[in-house]
């Protein structure tokens, strides 16, 4: 009997930090700013008790900034332990990673891969919350597995306000194994009546590489309906990210369009190289037609760089 009394008092133990307790959260935060050996074991509790402690939230937060670099990893590890989904837990730990002390910069990346490996709502909500900043979404991405196809469509639902933050987050999440499924969500919205939703999502559909048969027949479709010089060009320079499947699309518009935007068009022609060797007829008809020099020395430099 003897030697299960300390097995009962751990238990004991763990149970009473395990349960919600106001007063003592509220007695171990203020030991936070107590002498060093007493605020390692605030610290220790606070992590112990995990989500229990969820009032010390602001005050561990301002703990990071103590000038004793030694209690930082304890730190972030009793915030992740109470709060993992808290915004401003995760901001935190990214500035970390950035930190020339090895032990810190270690111990936030490692806290931070736990809190985006965590398969709930609140990472889709971090992906969303952060997707203004390009590097702390791919931080989060590395350090993660990637985001499941439904958060995309959470995306696509942004206001178009956002514009940043949606260009932030499908550059990140373009290259993953969902990017076809992506894709194909963007062919959607481009049937959109709202043109501004219309003309992000072909902005986003350029940083994605290769485009799909499906993403080039909808961009061909918004190349020949689209009303300005502008989307011509926007619609012409995701085409080119399509390779040989795309060059059909520019070279119609290349014949619809004014002088100015032949110009831009022959130069998105002249970067493809080789691949746009396709158009050669039609740029050597359209030089032949023009009566301005600097359109037919354009297209005399796009021949030479598309034969090479």
């Amino acid at each position: 009997m003897k030697r299960a009394l300390p097995l009962i008092a751990l238990l004991l133990a763990t149970c009473a930090i395990a349960t919600p307790d106001p007063a003592r959260v509220e007695r171990l935060t203020r030991e936070l700013s107590q002498q060093r050996p007493r605020r390692i074991q605030a610290l220790w509790e606070l992590y112990r008790m995990g989500p229990n402690a969820k009032s010390a939230t602001p005050a561990l937060l301002k703990a990071l900034y103590n000038e004793e670099l030694e209690d930082v990893p304890l730190v972030m590890s009793a915030l992740v332990a109470i709060a993992p989904e808290d915004l401003n837990v995760v901001r935190e730990l990214s500035e970390r990673t950035k930190y020339d002390t090895t032990a810190i910069r270690l111990r936030a990346e490692y806290l931070l891969s736990k809190v985006a490996a965590r398969p709930s709502k609140a990472r889709d909500t971090l992906f969303l919350a952060f997707g203004r900043d390009r590097a702390l979404s791919q931080l989060l991405l590395d350090l993660g597995p990637a985001p499941a196809p439904d958060l995309f469509s959470k995306m696509l639902r942004m206001p178009t306000e956002e514009h940043g933050a949606w260009l932030n987050l499908f550059r990140v999440y373009g290259q993953q194994p969902y990017a076809p499924e992506v894709t194909d969500m963007l062919v959607t919205q481009m049937a959109s009546k709202d043109p501004k939703r219309v003309d992000l999502a072909v902005t986003i559909l350029q940083q994605f590489g290769q485009q799909s048969e499906g993403a080039v027949t909808a961009l061909n479709a918004y190349v020949v309906s689209t009303d300005t010089p502008e989307r011509t060009i926007l619609g012409c320079t995701t085409l080119a990210t399509a390779g040989a499947m795309g060059v059909p699309g520019i070279v119609r518009a290349l014949h619809q369009a004014n002088e100015n935007t032949q110009l831009q068009l022959v130069s998105i022609l002249e970067f493809m190289g080789p691949v746009a060797s396709p158009a050669a007829g039609s740029l050597r008809e359209i030089a032949k037609k023009s009566s301005s020099g600097i359109l037919r020395v354009r297209i005399q430099s796009a021949l030479h760089a598309i034969s090479r």
